[in-house]
């Protein structure tokens, strides 16, 4: 999940894209799982629209350090094999659950 940019001296106005390091599955299946969760009722909205706003409205940056903050968990759940409760993920780091109401 780096991100890169095509430079070139002092030519620095090429897009940022992701690279292409590691697996390519692996890598769109945690894109997409990020973009999910930042939609509007997702876990991790407000931490994506804080780095938009400090990153100056990136959203590429913002949605691949989402999906780098996904791994740890996807991997504790593939180690245990528990199911994702979302109650108790939002209780152990501090957020509040999208469907409260």
């Amino acid at each position: 999940m780096n991100l890169a940019r095509k430079e070139s001296g002092t030519s620095v106005r090429g897009r940022i894209k992701q690279t292409k390091r590691g697996r390519p599955a692996l890598r769109r299946q945690l894109f997409l799982l990020a973009a999910r969760w930042c939609m509007t009722r997702g876990l991790y909205r407000s931490e994506y629209l804080a780095l938009r706003a400090r990153n100056g409205g990136a959203k590429t940056s913002a949605m691949c350090a989402i999906a780098r903050k996904l791994v740890p968990l996807l991997l504790h759940i593939m180690q245990t094999g528990e199911a994702f409760d979302e109650m108790r993920w939002c209780a152990v780091h501090d957020r509040v659950p999208s469907r409260a109401a």
